[in-house]
């Protein structure tokens, strides 16, 4: 069980850290309830977890590739990320349409493009590539590992990365609350975009 524990602790050193996709998580739960919220969540602990299970399998032989899409890759997360906000802005550009404020952005428009929109980004996201890098490095399990141990850590950073996310929705969820009406909802806009943008350009600054 040290294996699964050991993976839980992976998921959670990954996922807690606040960046573009806890960030987006929260905008997404907040401005579109907890199922969008959900969506978004469980996109990004399938990248974690199918990130770990390369990790545990392939390890050194993934490792240089990964050093080598690392930079390019910089360049297609800031360019997700400025998209996104263009996305989640398009509320205050409609000030025309009475009914704008209260439609969900293209971006969140169903569950299933707000999962592959956070997997999408999550694939190309810096901080988790050099994360799962170090771990492909780090032999984290030790040369001894069964394949045993090595589906338990896959497990458990499932399990710790699906948890986190899962309280980012319902956190954001939560906050639904008071961000009721056109005037909230168009804040909410401005802020979730300019935070993408922030967040875009300190990607490319890295």
């Amino acid at each position: 069980m040290s294996s699964l524990l050991s993976g839980v602790i992976a998921g959670l050193a990954i996922a807690i850290p606040v960046g573009a996709i806890a960030l987006l998580i929260l905008y997404i739960a907040a401005d579109h309830g907890v199922g969008r919220g959900m969506a978004a969540a469980f996109g990004a602990a399938t990248v974690d977890t199918s990130y770990a299970t390369v990790a545990v399998t392939l390890g050194a032989v993934i490792a240089p590739l990964i050093a080598v899409a690392q930079e390019p890759l910089r360049y297609v997360s800031a360019g997700i990320l400025l998209v996104l906000a263009v996305g989640i802005m398009r509320p205050i550009w409609r000030r025309t349409d009475p009914d704008a404020a209260a439609r969900p952005s293209w971006f969140a428009s169903s569950g299933l493009r707000v999962y592959l929109g956070l997997v999408a980004l999550t694939v190309v996201n810096p901080a988790t590539i050099i994360y799962f890098m170090a771990l492909t490095t780090g032999n984290t399990l030790g040369d001894t590992a069964t394949l045993a141990d090595r589906a338990w850590f896959v497990v458990g950073v499932a399990l710790g990365s699906g948890s986190w996310h899962a309280v980012l929705a319902v956190v954001g969820a939560t906050l639904s609350r008071f961000l009721r009406g056109e005037g909230a909802r168009r804040w909410t806009a401005i802020v979730g975009g300019f935070l993408m943008v922030g967040l875009a350009i300190r990607t490319l600054v890295a």
